[in-house]
């Protein structure tokens, strides 16, 4: 099997359902807080990609505090 052609079969088909990509939807549901201050911010797609992770909490610079620290994933209904 080749797993190049797999994946681009799957994504060619996720695209005509319409379905969103697992980033897309990991920014826009929620928010995240920061460890040091509490500020509640939604990163630039740039800050989430980059950032490292380990489950849903990413190592990132507080746009409030300036400092870099874990900010907790907070996933809200809506």
């Amino acid at each position: 099997m080749d797993q190049v052609k797999i994946g681009k079969f799957i994504a060619s088909c996720r695209k005509e359902q319409g379905m969103f990509c697992a980033m897309k939807i990991e920014r826009e549901v929620g928010y995240y807080k920061c460890s040091n201050c509490g500020h509640v911010y939604v990163p630039t797609r740039r800050q989430h990609w980059m950032a490292r992770h380990r489950y849903r909490d990413r190592y990132m610079v507080c746009p409030s505090c300036g400092k870099k620290c874990w900010a907790e994933k907070v996933v809200t209904k809506g």
